[in-house]
């Protein structure tokens, strides 16, 4: 397995990189696994991730580690998203 920094992703699609999919996607995907291994079939990533972490799929930090890049990544999205209307 390859493994891609970011700068390899950005050079190859043209200097852009599309945070949903490469980023938040997998992150959305991590804790729908992780809550359906804790039983919790619904609800927002972060309450998945804690499940997931709660029921020992997961450790605590690496839990902790994916809300805030995911908290982090959502707030960039937004801050992108107003500044797209603004202008």
């Amino acid at each position: 397995v390859r493994t891609r920094s970011l700068r390899d992703v950005v050079s190859r699609r043209g200097g852009t990189f599309d945070l949903k999919n490469h980023a938040v996607t997998p992150i959305v995907n991590l804790a729908r696994w992780g809550g359906l291994t804790a039983g919790v079939a619904s609800g927002w990533s972060p309450t998945r991730l804690e499940a997931a972490a709660q029921a020992g799929a997961v450790t605590d930090r690496d839990a902790r580690t994916l809300c805030d890049v995911f908290a982090m990544l959502q707030r960039l999205r937004m801050t992108h998203q107003v500044e797209q209307i603004a202008t």
